[in-house]
């Protein structure tokens, strides 16, 4: 009986050998007779490699028939194995696959079926992102040289938006097996619109404009120097991957004795920042916390509002709620407790000063955190309702976290840093603190893998305070695994390594 199913697998390789040969994107089948640790699927990656477990590795299978990898493969074991026997079977992919960079939401590689353009790898890869620069998309495209037998790199520049405008279907071509499509980020002078003002202007909030302006045209811009102005310590905050910088400019030298450098540029997305003259009264101070770029206790002036403080602490902070923030004051006299709220985002379009009140030394300004933001910094639980929940196993960072109370089982995981190569999603187990019922701990399992594969998001439970989710390991078969994919991520690697090098020769 072994005899005829060995006869059998050697009948069907030798079939496949001489119809196929292996191509990138495809499935490889690997049976080594008697050796499971040995045995699996693998996929042919963008370099023409499968990664196999040790004493094997990487093999380099583009354009050979299944019956030349097998031979590879057997003459690998020998050195091991006492007369090995491996049978291999190549499942053609269904279409090529590209390789999708830069400013999606998802990069990656994928496979599509002929035909396709760039918009629909792109919108396989998640679409764009709201950075990125759709007239500049890098398409670069390997093709062979007829004449050289080598390999030609050819790079293309698609403006995507003659293809949305106009329709121009050049700026929509159809892709290419191994294509690479990189999405450009915006040049941060183009990723806003917008210079905000505030403090002592005549107008103050945001306005748009198309290019950046001179200090002089941008405060012109908001209506000129209120009467309380003080020139010479204007603040200019802009925005950058490494945070916020803050440049102070007098304002008086070029005013009174026409300093050019005290006229500089104002970027797209900067903030200005005019305060007003200081008073006989010395400052007082007030605390900002919450989704401020740096929470503290500040000096401000008699006069100053709400932003004004916000401003001292250097701006909101991503995720900033600017419409609900808090003014907590302490009556001196009966030391009461008052809070008030204020509405900024009405504030800055209307420029209702009562939306920006005046404030008193010993306020306490709370800028809240928005509630779609599912873990909670430590300095918000006391203003936001959180619960606890414990998460453990096959995670990135397991752990006790302080989160939402809209938290569910997929955010939990993502704030853990992630479900490990290990893990198996389709046993994840969930024990429910139930304080309020006869049974205290109940537990249940939940099949992760099943609602991902179905899209139904809808059907991931919520959590409650005290929840404990346990991710356990896979079986043995999770090793095999990891191999392959560390191999597709060493490729991903690889791939743009070589592209930037490419790029810059």
């Amino acid at each position: 009986m072994l005899e005829l199913i060995i006869l059998l697998l050697m009948a069907v390789q030798s079939q496949s050998s001489e119809e196929y040969v292996a191509k990138k994107g495809d499935t490889i089948m690997i049976t080594v007779w008697e050796r499971e640790s040995l045995s699996g699927t693998v996929f042919v990656d963008s370099n023409g490699n499968i990664t196999l477990p040790m004493p094997i590795g990487s093999v380099q299978v583009i354009g050979k028939t299944a019956n030349q990898i097998s031979q590879i493969l057997t003459d690998r074991l020998k050195e091991y194995l006492i007369n090995p026997s491996v049978f291999v079977s190549i499942s053609p992919s269904e279409g090529f696959n590209v390789h999708v960079l830069g400013e999606v939401s998802s990069p990656n590689f994928v496979k599509v079926p002929d035909g396709t353009t760039i918009q629909e790898a792109i919108s396989r890869a998640g679409g764009f992102t709201k950075f990125s620069d759709t007239k500049r998309i890098r398409l670069i495209r390997t093709e062979e040289d007829i004449i050289t037998k080598t390999e030609k790199k050819t790079e293309f520049i698609i403006d995507f938006d003659r293809f949305i405008e106009n329709n121009e279907l050049s700026s929509n071509p159809v892709l290419k097996d191994n294509d690479v499509i990189i999405v450009p980020r915006l040049p941060k002078t183009n990723e806003y619109n917008y210079i905000a003002f505030f403090g002592a202007v005549n107008s103050q909030g945001i306005k748009e404009v198309e290019k950046p302006l001179s200090l002089m045209r941008a405060i012109a811009l908001a209506g000129g120097l209120s009467n309380t102005a003080s020139a010479k310590d204007i603040y200019i905050l802009s925005a950058s991957d490494e945070g916020i910088s803050r440049k102070s400019v007098n304002f008086e030298k070029f005013l009174n004795d026409g300093d050019l450098s005290s006229n500089p540029i104002v970027n797209l997305g900067d903030m200005v920042f005019v305060p007003t003259k200081l008073e006989d009264e010395p400052p007082f101070m007030v605390g900002v916390s919450g989704q401020v770029t740096k929470p503290g206790k500040y000096a401000v002036k008699k006069g100053s509002r709400v932003l004004d403080a916000i401003y001292e602490a250097g701006g909101f902070a991503d995720d900033a709620v600017i419409d609900n923030i808090s003014v907590v004051r302490i009556d001196p006299n009966n030391l009461t407790t008052t809070q008030n709220t204020v509405n900024i985002k009405d504030y800055l379009s209307t420029n209702d000063l009562n939306l920006n009140p005046i404030l008193m030394e010993g306020d306490s300004i709370f800028v809240p955190l928005s509630k779609n933001i599912k873990i909670i910094p430590p300095i918000h639980q006391a203003f936001l309702p959180t619960m606890s929940i414990d998460i453990a196993g096959e995670v990135a960072k397991p752990g006790t976290y302080q989160v939402s109370t809209d938290c569910n089982l997929l955010d939990i995981i993502k704030i853990a840093g992630g479900y490990t190569s290990n893990a198996d999603i389709k046993k994840i187990i969930i024990i429910q603190n139930k304080s309020n019922s006869d049974v205290y701990n109940q537990s249940k399992n939940f099949n992760l893998q099943k609602i991902l594969k179905s899209g139904n998001i809808q059907n991931i439970p919520k959590l409650s305070m005290g929840d404990t989710i346990f991710i356990p390991q896979r079986s043995s078969e999770s090793v095999w695994r990891t191999i392959v994919r560390t191999s597709s991520e060493i490729s991903t690697i690889f791939t743009v390594f070589y592209i930037i090098i490419g790029r810059w020769r």
